[in-house]
């Protein structure tokens, strides 16, 4: 008898270690979707509306994080996409914003500018569109660990409509980060990557798909009365699209672009995410991911909601239009990854790059706090008060929406320095639309009890990269261009309080509202695929998804 326990009890424990084995195992393939400017709410707000397959599916059986935020300021596309995939905030990383002044060059950069180095492949440069690269990028990517830790044998895959989201979710290692030319209706890449594209993205650009779509009329998958979660369609928060008398539907998008020449208005609508999901569903059978032993990497960021969002604003009936269109796009990848790859092969990642503040302008009609400076006003007043107090002439010589870059030349010795950048810390936070304003010197004082906007503030301190004052606006306010409704890249929750949604091989069901950080992602990632952490990560983990 006690022989026969002692037989059943090993095989029960064999059998144990075969489970906890196979449940250890990584997956094949690992797909992020960073949907842009995605506010966490939209997860909540429009549930009742989204069918089963999308993200519900993944709501129901994958593990939500519903209170997860960006540690640093500013929120910002470029910043996003790199925190994501390195697990660093910018002050490690370098991507401090999606632009910055280099006082070596002389002028403002964009974060993907590739210093110059590289030539578009896939269309002529008449718009530059290709010119990028990921060298501003300091930290290796999840990707890269990946690449790294399979000899270069596994694959990573990136794809945007925008050049910076592919090509820092790609980061440095990548097989192939592609995005859209709005001028041909092509997806390129750069000389950093290839020489040529490969055939298949050839053939999928002369597919027709792009012209199909560009001809499409958006219009509402409900009945009008049904869109309860947003304001009325037609009001003056908005930004008319070209060809359009208002900003209401539907929007027929072939008659909208009559007369031009070019493909610019379709990632204004749900059908570039459709092109897009597309465009990756032909990576996965072309490049072969998911089909061996390694762990493959895609990273799929859709643009639309953000440029749509910034015309429309976070209450509009287009956004939320726009996302029942995102959750069918995403259900049919989810079933094509099922089908392709196997359903329970590959982890899923949702998260977004930053969220978006509701339009000042209606913020404003319903008394809320909330509205629109002018950086160009800043930018004059702020080299005036210079000039009256110090008499030094165009001493400012760039401005963002958090910083003040000084012609330090101009400025002079240090004490000067130190008084003008006082000067203007002290006049900025004179003004209406400024909550707080910081020196270069103030910034490089860490710890204390600094207000929690100031630390973040800090995380995307770099100082080689970074202004010479820095300042926050208040809740609601933003600056803002005239094409656009509303903005994002403060601080505050609206901009910060993001998705973050893993599902899939190993993924346990379940949710909290344990405050965590984006910067969590690629951390988490590391362990559930065993890969060395990326070299910037902090290395802390989502603790749920391996309870």
């Amino acid at each position: 008898m006690h022989n026969s326990r002692l037989f059943f009890s090993l095989i029960f424990l064999f059998i144990s270690s075969l489970t906890v084995g196979a449940q250890q195992e990584p997956p094949k393939l690992v797909v992020v979707l960073t949907v842009d400017q995605m506010r966490a709410e939209y997860l909540v707000r429009y549930q009742d509306k989204y069918g089963e397959n999308g993200f519900r599916r993944m709501l129901e059986n994958g593990y939500n994080f519903r209170n997860a935020h960006f540690p640093y300021v500013p929120t910002e596309t470029g910043p996003g996409h790199a925190a994501i995939h390195t697990g660093a905030v910018p002050a490690v990383s370098g991507i401090i914003g999606n632009g910055w002044y280099d006082r070596s060059m002389g002028r403002s950069v964009n974060v993907v500018s590739g210093k110059e180095k590289y030539n578009t492949v896939g269309a002529s440069d008449t718009l530059g569109v290709g010119k990028a690269g990921p060298d501003f990028m300091l930290v290796t990517t999840i990707g890269d660990e990946f690449k790294k830790a399979s000899q270069f044998r596994s694959k990573t895959i990136s794809v945007s409509i925008k050049d910076r989201s592919a090509i820092l979710s790609g980061g440095h290692t990548s097989d192939g980060s592609y995005w859209y030319d709005g001028l041909t209706g092509h997806f390129v890449t750069s000389t950093y990557y290839t020489e040529s594209l490969p055939k298949w993205v050839e053939d999928f650009n002369e597919s027709g798909l792009v012209d199909s779509l560009s001809r499409k009329v958006w219009d509402l998958s409900l009945p009008i009365e049904a869109y309860t979660e947003s304001r009325s369609d037609d009001n003056t928060f908005e930004y008319k699209l070209r060809g359009k008398k208002a900003p209401v539907f539907p929007y027929d998008l072939g008659a909208m672009n009559e007369g031009f020449d070019s493909y610019f208005l379709l990632p204004y609508s749900p059908y570039s995410n459709d092109l897009l999901a597309e465009f990756a569903k032909n990576a996965i059978v072309e490049e072969k991911l998911g089909k061996d032993e390694l762990t493959d990497m895609l990273a799929i960021s859709f643009s639309a909601t953000d440029i749509s969002g910034h015309a429309f604003g976070p209450y509009s009936v287009e956004i939320e239009d726009m996302y029942l269109k995102l959750d069918q796009t995403i259900a049919s990848l989810m079933d094509f990854l099922d089908a392709e790859v196997g359903e329970g092969e590959y982890i899923l990642v949702l998260t977004a790059d930053h969220g978006a503040t509701a339009a000042p302008k209606y913020l404003r009609s319903k008394k809320l706090p909330g509205g629109v400076s002018n950086m160009d006003a800043l930018n004059f007043m702020s080299n005036l008060r210079v000039r009256e107090v110090f008499g030094i002439d165009t001493a400012v010589l760039y401005v963002t929406k958090d910083a003040i870059y000084l012609d330090r030349e101009k400025v002079g010795d240090r004490d000067t320095y130190e008084k003008v950048t006082e000067e203007l810390k002290t006049f900025l936070e004179e003004m209406e639309t400024i909550l707080s304003a910081y020196t270069r010197e103030d910034m490089e004082q860490y710890g204390g009890n600094s207000p929690d906007h100031f630390k973040l503030l800090q995380n995307c301190f770099f100082p080689s990269r970074s202004g010479d004052v820095f300042y926050i606006s208040r809740p609601g306010w933003l600056g803002l261009s005239p094409r656009i409704a509303t903005s994002h890249g403060s601080p505050f929750s609206y901009d910060t309080h993001v998705p973050i949604v893993f599902y899939g091989k190993n993924i346990p069901a379940g949710s909290t509202v344990r405050k965590v950080t984006v910067t969590q992602i690629a951390s988490s990632l590391s362990f559930l695929c065993d890969v060395m952490l990326p070299s910037g990560s902090t290395g802390e983990v989502l603790t749920e998804l391996f309870e």
